[in-house]
């Protein structure tokens, strides 16, 4: 004689909406595609994090003291590749150690750098 099988054994309870923690979504900024004047080097990367403030001051800082006269004096590379116009390629700002090490991010720069008054992007 077979026995029937045994009943199957109740689920776990679902969680209620109260036991579920609640996980803020960071707001993100509008994409707005604004005209660089940045030479051929242009980056067509997007970056939608909100930027750190104290990261942009930093760059920012950095920059600028890059093209102060107490750095241009001495600093004839960056002299050498400033051109007719006063521009610099910002892929070669990018490139610098000091800002390397800040971020690599070309809009972050970009961003940074706006309302500069020694710097014009």
């Amino acid at each position: 004689m077979m026995h029937p099988p045994p009943p199957p054994s109740p689920s776990p309870p679902l969680p209620t909406v109260s036991s579920i923690p609640f996980i803020p979504i960071e707001p993100m900024r509008p994409f707005v595609h604004p005209i660089w004047h940045i030479g051929p080097s242009r980056s067509h990367a997007v970056n939608f994090n909100a930027p750190d403030p104290s990261l942009q001051s930093l760059i920012a800082k950095q920059i600028v003291y890059y093209f102060s006269k107490e750095n241009l004096i001495k600093d004839t590379y960056l002299r050498h590749m400033i051109d007719d116009h006063n521009w610099v390629p910002i892929k070669l700002i990018a490139g610098f150690n000091k800002v390397k090490l800040l971020t690599n991010n070309i809009n972050l720069i970009l961003d940074a750098l706006q309302g500069s008054r020694v710097v014009e992007v």
